[in-house]
């Protein structure tokens, strides 16, 4: 591997820990006020955490893509469930797969699992108030 892209990964996985922190500090803190997002495993959060994450990486010169995808349970699944992420270089970047009951907090690779393979148009107008990402939610989430 590139050594400027183990460089990037490096940076990326520690702006990420980061950003899964002050998540799990933030949902601790408006406990209630958000129904349907999980404090334990951050389920609901994973836009408003990707969009977070994005939005520090950019910071540091790191342009990834924001991508909204579908999975679907099994084969009586017919809706989906909604799920976000980003993409960077060919990876995956996940700071709530915690919710799908993976046990690391911070998940980097180009696996695309069930979980990231298929994509859909972001059409966060759609998404549960609670649950849209923006820019003040993502300085709520932040600060200290």
């Amino acid at each position: 591997m590139d050594r400027s892209v183990q460089k990037k990964l490096q940076t990326i996985r520690i702006i990420a820990r980061e950003v899964r922190n002050h998540c799990e500090r933030f949902t601790k803190r408006v406990a209630g006020d958000y129904i349907s997002i999980e404090e334990s495993d951050l389920g609901g959060l994973c836009a408003i955490a990707s969009y977070t994450l994005r939005r520090e990486l950019y910071k540091k010169s790191i342009d990834t893509k924001l991508i909204e995808g579908k999975w679907f349970k099994g084969p009586t699944d017919k809706w989906g469930w909604g799920h976000c992420w980003l993409e960077w270089n060919g990876y995956i970047i996940d700071i709530t797969a915690t919710q799908f009951g993976v046990a690391r907090k911070v998940c980097i690779n180009r696996d695309r699992g069930k979980h990231y393979g298929k994509r859909t148009p972001l059409r966060f107008k759609e998404w549960p108030d609670e649950q849209r990402p923006s820019d003040e939610l993502a300085e709520r989430i932040m600060s200290r």
